[in-house]
């Protein structure tokens, strides 16, 4: 019996799959000139390793939600979601990756910590 491939379909899921770890690898490439402008210093890889390994809550929640609920249909909504915010941050970041919060008094770069958290795992 021969499975109905769906070609288009199989090259989106690549490239939605590929392109949810293209900023996560690009970051840790880019980490020896960005960790010397930005507060964190070499103290951001162990920020971003926790966040980003925490982020990955969000796809069991997703996961527990859709066994939990069958009825529920989230696919749609959360995929557009994830898209929009992803392509709109990651704008933003082009023009804002030099600025900084203060948490607790200290300075902290988080703005591409919880973009990548949030949105590419």
């Amino acid at each position: 019996m021969k499975l109905p491939v769906d070609i288009p379909v199989c090259i989106a899921i690549i490239l939605f799959a590929i392109g949810s770890w293209i900023d996560v690898n690009g970051l840790w490439v880019e980490l020896p000139l960005i960790v010397q402008r930005l507060p964190e210093g070499w103290d951001l890889p162990s920020y971003l390793s926790v966040i980003i390994q925490m982020a990955n809550i969000g796809p069991l929640a997703f996961t527990l939600i859709t066994v939990l609920r069958p009825q529920t249909r989230l696919e749609v909504p959360v995929i557009f979601i994830i898209l929009g915010v992803g392509a709109a941050s990651t704008l933003l970041l082009a023009f804002f990756w030099t600025k900084t919060t203060s948490i607790a008094g200290k300075p902290l770069y988080i703005i591409i910590e919880i973009k990548l958290a949030v949105f590419e795992c």
